[in-house]
């Protein structure tokens, strides 16, 4: 049985709604600010967060994580710090446009990128696999600093896709059902033998 003074645990949270959610723009290393909506949401999952005894919060250094950290932790007055390790997958030339009009201005090129899961890399942008690795050396390196702590990581959808997907074995192909929860955190631990999920969805932020 693990030690639980040397086990760490994370709890994975995707950023608050922005503007350009609302309007189903992707994002990428584009910023967009929270909406109320999402403003209110943040300041609501405090209250949830609190139950698990975290002990400090890593965020995006992406405003949209970095304000909806600060709103989550109103409620929890935790150390809070941001590493670049969790920033979103860059998305190039596509930022700011919608999945349709990438569709209609280049299906070829999206449907052969969908195609190659894990090594889809957008035009200008950051592969899967480069956002994966870079993601769980962040989650390894927090370990190593903070042994045995619980750690709320604030980060994006892409983010938090590739670390769950990596660990579940996924391909990340379109055929693959999805199993990641709009509203729902993950919660992962992590001490000699690597991370394992806790809990898939385990923590619903509503």
């Amino acid at each position: 049985m693990n030690d639980k003074a040397e086990t760490t645990r994370f709890i994975l949270v995707r950023h608050a709604q922005t503007k350009w959610n609302q309007m189903k723009l992707i994002q990428g290393m584009t910023d967009s600010p929270l909406t109320p909506e999402g403003v209110q949401a943040a300041r609501s999952w405090g209250a949830i967060l609190k139950e698990y005894s975290p002990d400090r919060m890593i965020c995006s250094p992406l405003n949209r994580a970095v304000d909806t950290a600060v709103y989550i932790n109103e409620a929890l007055d935790l150390p809070l710090s941001q590493d670049v390790g969790f920033l979103e997958q860059s998305w190039g030339r596509w930022e700011g446009k919608t999945l349709a009009e990438i569709k209609e201005e280049s299906p070829v090129i999206l449907q052969s990128m969908v195609d190659l899961g894990w090594e889809f890399s957008p035009p200008g942008g950051e592969s899967r696999i480069s956002v994966m690795k870079r993601c769980i050396k962040a989650l390894q390196r927090l370990h190593e600093k903070w042994t045995g702590q619980t750690i709320i990581i604030v980060a994006h959808r892409g983010v938090i896709a590739c670390i769950m997907y990596h660990l579940l074995g996924r391909a990340f192909l379109p055929s693959e059902p999805s199993v990641l929860k709009k509203g729902y955190a993950q919660i992962l631990t992590c001490d000699g033998a690597g991370l394992t999920i806790e809990a898939l969805n385990g923590v619903a932020l509503k």
